[in-house]
């Protein structure tokens, strides 16, 4: 395996009373992570849990995920499994140079002072760390406010830097969010031409006609400038959802190193051909730049894709495309979720009953 593919990595997490999940344990991570499984087993869940506990010790990340989700207010209780506010909802990670840490969450049954006129009130939901051997509570969060953050951890400059660049993209976003990140993204890669070059032709690769984008000002506002695909030069809302999306993942790809990206359904509103290309393209750039994946699907497609190409990537023996690639089945039975590593996609067909 080359330098490319060496970086921090989750090498384990364990889930335990978080929204739909009793218990769940997920052994022997690796760098692209596809969570494969019928509706209701959990998936989405796994996603959110372990991104929020690799975010939460830097930012107040549980509430802003879980309002995306659900697309409401939610309820402090409403994160425990099965609504008992009385448990410890509780994420642990483990990362490749053997360090964990927990982070968990509670609804605080008496008042608790944190000194510097900070303290969480009784009957609050706050979240805690628990590592390096110490312990130190994290975010108050405040009904109808914004989270009160009560200390900013650093825990190792690695750890930190995977922590902050991390980026989840649920199935839940909408266009006028997908748009106002598109052109932020965008935006950045503009100004590094090698990106900009490189970007173009994955996309042009993935779709198979030629792409290009442009800023161009919106009538109404000259100083307002939107992105525009192609010759026609439309606005990026104007495309269909399938390219906004591939080129929304291709984008936060590179644009980070040394982190990890979390995405829901990467098939959702693709071509099957467009999907393996994309599935190429996305474990290429996640090799390139250290980016560890955690991918969700429901689609026997995506799988192929990524088996069939972290196959094609200079990797001589079967051992080493297993440091590369992780395919886990989930079942969930009463909240116990179990997940499953499975890299062989008859196997895998048979057991989602695909091949029935």
């Amino acid at each position: 395996m080359n330098k490319e593919q060496n970086g921090i990595q989750i090498r384990s997490a364990e889930i335990d009373n978080f929204r739909g999940i009793k218990e769940c344990k997920i052994d022997d991570l690796s760098l692209v992570n596809l969570f494969i499984g019928i509706n209701n087993s959990r998936k989405s869940t796994i996603l959110d849990a372990i991104y929020i506990g690799c975010k939460e010790f830097r930012a107040s990340s549980l509430i802003p995920v879980i309002k995306e989700r659900v697309q409401r207010e939610v309820l402090p209780y409403e994160i425990f499994y099965s609504y008992d506010e009385n448990s410890k909802a509780e994420v642990k990670l483990k990362y490749n140079p053997e360090y964990e840490y927990s982070i968990s969450f509670s609804i605080a049954q008496d008042e608790i002072d944190e000194g510097e006129n900070k303290k969480i009130e009784k009957g609050q939901l706050y979240s805690c760390f628990e590592g390096d051997n110490s312990i130190r509570n994290l975010t108050a969060y405040v009904k109808n406010k914004s989270p009160n953050h009560l200390v900013k951890l650093t825990v190792g400059k690695e750890i930190d830097r995977y922590s902050d660049g991390a980026r989840i993209f649920s199935s839940t976003i909408n266009k006028k969010e997908l748009t106002t990140m598109l052109d932020a993204m965008l935006g950045q890669i503009k100004i590094n031409r090698k990106k900009e070059t490189d970007l173009i032709n994955r996309m042009s690769d993935i779709y198979r006609e030629e792409f290009d984008y442009e800023f161009i000002p919106r009538l109404e506002d000259r100083k307002d400038k939107r992105v525009a695909f192609g010759n026609e030069r439309i606005f990026s809302d104007f495309h269909g959802d399938g390219m906004q999306r591939a080129l929304l993942f291709l984008s936060a790809l590179e644009l980070t190193s040394d982190t990890a990206i979390f995405i829901e359904e990467i098939e959702m509103f693709q071509h099957p051909k467009a999907l393996k290309r994309l599935a190429k393209h996305t474990v290429d750039l996640a090799m390139k730049n250290r980016i560890q994946l955690f991918i969700t699907t429901h689609n026997y497609d995506t799988f192929v894709g990524y088996a069939l190409d972290t196959r094609k990537n200079d990797i001589n023996t079967v051992k080493e495309q297993e440091k590369l690639f992780r395919s886990y089945i989930l079942t969930n039975k009463d909240g116990i979720v179990d997940a499953k590593i499975e890299n062989d996609p008859t196997k895998i067909a048979d057991e989602l009953h695909f091949n029935d």
